[in-house]
């Protein structure tokens, strides 16, 4: 069993009520804990308290994940089997050497949530030691907005996203990191044809060795006006304060208000093109999931 702050949801749960004590959002009571394998299965969640204690290794079926995380919407040809994997009670995702993008490279998947104005998310990851960082990509669950919106498409301004990316940085001296840094979809992005990380600051550098804990909240906006919310929070597992990488409250996600109706998880190399690939396999883990 590995060892970090967040491997107790019951530390989740006060987490996520601690970061609201100091938003400017309405405070919302995180549910109580429950571990281990869903013993309930049910097509629309609310509320998720995940992590991969109770299973054994081995594959991680698409079976199981709609237990645990309810209906999903976005398999087609992207739950690889063998690629998704429990180990060491921790959910592992496979990305394949030279591919980019999601499809045969990596995993993605959308569950259907109940449509709501508000939501908060928690998750732990980590790279493996032998990983190749390259370009960078999208890493992790996030949320979709009305019809949301991906692959330089934000539908007309009725869909939005939130994600998170790893990716490499240079810095004004020469040296080259790598981040973690949000990734979102709104209604007026300048640049239709891709996301942008709505003026955050970067999370970094990433090590290979540590775990990241990852925290965001989102608040949609009434329709055509921007005064949505998203606050992005990151830090190492062995760190005591949090850094704030973004923290807005003018956002105009969808122009008629839509709400977040999806959870999505995305993990996989890209971008475009093979600046983002790698010639080697990479493993990325994922553990203490945590909806509300």
């Amino acid at each position: 069993m590995k060892n970090f702050n967040l491997k107790n949801n019951a530390v989740a749960a006060a987490l996520i009520t601690t970061v609201l004590m100091s938003s400017c959002k309405q405070d919302i009571i995180a549910p109580s804990s429950s571990n281990g394998i869903s013993t309930q299965s049910r097509s629309i969640f609310s509320t998720i308290n995940k992590n991969f204690d109770n299973y054994p290794d081995g594959i991680y079926t698409i079976g199981n994940y709609t237990n645990d995380f309810g209906n999903d919407s976005k398999i087609n040809g992207e739950w690889r089997t063998g690629a998704q994997y429990i180990i060491n009670k921790t959910f592992r995702v496979k990305l394949e050497a030279n591919v980019v993008g999601s499809t045969g490279g990596g995993c993605i998947a959308e569950t259907d949530i109940m449509p709501r104005s508000d939501y908060q998310l928690s998750f732990d990851t980590k790279f493996d030691p032998i990983d190749e960082f390259s370009e960078g990509g999208k890493i992790g669950w996030g949320f979709a907005i009305g019809k949301g919106a991906a692959d330089g498409n934000n539908n007309g301004g009725l869909g939005a996203s939130v994600r998170i990316m790893w990716k490499r940085d240079t810095l004004s001296n020469g040296t080259i990191r790598h981040v973690f840094k949000p990734y979102l979809y709104y209604a007026n992005m300048p640049n239709a044809s891709y996301g942008d990380d709505y003026g955050s600051t970067y999370f970094g550098s990433l090590d290979k060795t540590s775990w990241y804990n990852i925290y965001i909240h989102v608040t949609t906006n009434t329709a055509h006006t921007g005064d949505g919310y998203i606050k992005v929070l990151i830090k190492r597992s062995t760190d005591t304060v949090w850094t704030t990488v973004l923290d807005k409250h003018d956002i105009k996600w969808t122009y008629d208000g839509s709400l977040i109706n999806k959870l999505t998880f995305d993990t996989f190399r890209g971008g475009k093109g093979a600046l983002w690939a790698s010639g080697n396999p990479a493993y990325i883990f994922f553990d203490n999931i945590f909806l509300r």
